[in-house]
């Protein structure tokens, strides 16, 4: 017996044990032409959106996509489930735990720069909360199908949480703040100067009492603007890559904001060295939550 049928097998039986449906492939396309949805596991849905974008990453024709959607959905549903098994018996992944693999993946995929890393979730549509959330999920269905390879009944943390709790010193975090930024970048080449007398007026508003995420919204030109300029995590020093962006976040007191500053912009080469494009951004930052150091729970 193959690994899939294994796992398939291993779905059908929790499935049958949380008493939770399978939509079959006639079912599911009755939910695409009824809602869009391709199959629900509970409160969990997988859309057809999320499907056509996964199957639009590969080349294939409209036959492959058509039978490589049955495999996707099924993995998902598998996915879905396991992760469901996992919370039902109320045991969890140390924040620390994420915490650091958080940390990892922005180090190994996106060479600690943070700017890169926003530009990636926002070419998956994604916020760097539903980022950590997958992450958590990938963590977790890693651990399950360890487990069940290895012929073991359920999945214990316990062993993860015992390090955790011997292991203290290992887990000690930096301070950390959670960022709402304006940035203003040259649209039409307009000068810097130009560009500062923008930011500076803007800065004045913010003295006046406007809201920051109200004048992110409005003015503001990154892939953030919609969220006024949220960040959506609490960021370490070590997630900073550009060391005055990272200087002057961690001046700021809580619901401070900064004085409007350049920023010399950067990207990855095909070697994947960081390199200078040749291109600047004014930016201003409000510290929306400060963490200080110490070791996380």
């Amino acid at each position: 017996m193959n690994k899939l049928s294994e796992v398939s097998r291993f779905t059908w039986t929790i499935a049958a044990a949380l008493g939770i449906s399978l939509p079959g492939v006639a079912q599911a396309e009755n939910l695409v032409e009824i809602n869009r949805l391709v199959a629900q596991v509970e409160d969990k849905v997988i859309t057809q959106g999320e499907l056509d974008r996964v199957l639009n990453l590969l080349n294939l024709s409209e036959e492959e996509k058509k039978n490589r959607s049955q495999e996707f959905i099924e993995n998902k549903i598998e996915n879905l489930l396991v992760i469901k098994e996992f919370k039902s018996t109320g045991r969890f992944i140390p924040e620390s735990y994420i915490e650091g693999e958080y940390n990892k993946r922005l180090i190994r995929d996106f060479d600690n720069d943070r700017k890169l890393f926003r530009d990636y979730l926002k070419s998956k549509s994604q916020t760097q909360l539903d980022f950590r959330r997958d992450l958590e999920n990938d963590i977790i269905i890693g651990a399950m199908y360890a487990k069940f390879r290895r012929g073991q009944a359920d999945v214990s943390p316990d062993r993860v949480e015992e390090f955790y709790r011997n292991n203290k010193a290992l887990f000690r975090v930096d301070s950390k703040v959670k960022l709402r930024e304006i940035k203003l970048a040259p649209l039409a080449g307009e000068p810097k100067d130009v560009l500062m007398q923008q930011a500076v007026a803007l800065h004045k508003q913010l003295k006046e009492g406007i809201a920051f995420a109200e004048l992110a919204r409005a003015h503001g030109q990154s892939p953030l603007k919609t969220q006024g300029g949220d960040w959506g995590a609490l960021g370490s020093k070590e997630e900073i890559a550009n060391e005055l962006m990272r200087e002057k976040a961690f001046a700021l007191k809580q619901g401070e904001f900064s004085e409007p500053f350049v920023i010399e912009e950067t990207r990855l080469d095909k070697d994947g060295k960081v390199i200078k494009t040749g291109e600047f951004s004014i930016y201003l930052l409000h510290a929306n939550q400060v963490q200080m150091a110490g070791t996380k729970p």
